[in-house]
């Protein structure tokens, strides 16, 4: 992780800057129509007296509803998107709309209060998936990551000695974006809020999650033969879901055998709704950048390419134009020790 404290004594803080910014140093703007409408709810900002000398969370529940229907009118002045031309439009409209009903019959507080880590899935997180729908990605729940499948049975062969060992089943990501046999992002989903610091959290955002992401990228790599100049511009994408809070994580390898991971800034779906603006916007925003990433990498695994070497046996197909990057959760060999002799 680029941002990982460890790394501090390891890097330079001008060098941890140049593996920052290498390869595509940002994520990719929204279109203008989404800039359009998100900035219309930034009024929303300026509605709350501060003469009143109370916190937004303090506020009566008859300003929490008119704050809504301010938060609807906006949503809806110029009426409805045609989701055959502006489908990002009418997502986040439509998303917006989705979560005032949430906050106008107390979901939200009532689902942080009682609610499974399924719950959070269901009526908050899911809605998220929806925005990937035009692009014929798959947002698949409770299922295996083939990429991780792939590699931890990759050594699974007959040896005409020893019967086929049985097959490791592979990790079970509570999201894998899915298109056409190649995954493009994952996330994990806790309800838990330890700040941060809890045990399922920490694994989860610093081992499991990366690690699969990484199962992901080389994967997609090797559908398109390792080439080198289409590696360098895969990205995977990670959603970090801790009862309210989220964070995104995009997985690269912009120089050398080393892959990069960076997060982005973290925000929460806020308890009341007079802070959707500031918080809930943001995720929204969030989840279209995560989108047009996978969107980019889809085009570099499907862009059309003729290959001019003929067919052939692959041992006489190499070429050297390839990066095979190293896998991750590589199990260490026991050895046997060796008996002294008497």
């Amino acid at each position: 992780m680029s941002n990982d404290p460890c790394w501090i004594s390891v890097f330079s803080a001008k060098e941890l800057n140049i593996i920052k910014a290498s390869g595509k140093a940002s994520m990719p703007p929204l279109s203008d129509g989404l800039k359009e409408f998100f900035q219309k709810f930034s009024e929303l900002s300026t509605l709350i007296e501060p003469s009143t000398g109370d916190s937004p969370n303090l506020l009566p529940s008859s300003y929490q509803e008119s704050f809504l229907k301010r938060l609807w009118s906006i949503a809806t002045d110029h009426g409805f998107y045609d989701p055959l031309t502006h489908f990002d439009e009418d997502w986040a409209q439509r998303s917006i709309i989705e979560y005032i009903s949430a906050y106008r019959w107390n979901v939200i507080q009532r689902l942080t209060a009682r609610g499974s880590e399924m719950d959070f899935v269901v009526r908050i997180w899911s809605q998220l998936d929806k925005c990937f729908d035009n692009i014929a990605v798959e947002t698949f729940r409770n299922r295996g990551c083939i990429a991780t499948s792939v590699r931890m049975n990759e050594k699974r062969r007959v040896t005409g000695r020893d019967p086929l060992v049985p097959k490791s089943f592979s990790t079970k990501p509570d999201l894998v974006l899915y298109k056409e046999d190649v995954e493009y992002g994952c996330s994990e989903v806790g309800k838990n809020d330890d700040g941060g610091v809890g045990e399922k959290e920490i694994v989860e955002t610093a081992l499991k999650c990366p690690k699969t992401m990484k199962d992901m990228l080389l994967r997609a790599a090797s559908k398109v033969g390792n080439a080198t100049n289409k590696t360098r511009q895969l990205q995977i994408v990670g959603f970090h879901q801790t009862s309210l809070r989220m964070h995104l994580s995009v997985l690269d390898c912009p120089e050398g055998y080393i892959c990069r991971l960076r997060r982005s800034t973290e925000y929460t779906v806020p308890l009341q709704p007079s802070l959707i603006p500031s918080q809930l916007i943001p995720i929204l925003k969030l989840t279209c950048k995560a989108k047009e990433i996978v969107r980019r990498t889809i085009e570099v695994l499907e862009a059309p390419a003729y290959v001019e070497d003929e067919p052939d046996f692959s041992c006489n197909n190499a070429t050297s134009d390839v990066i095979v990057l190293p896998c991750a959760l590589c199990k260490s060999v026991k050895r046997k020790r060796e008996s002294s002799p008497a």
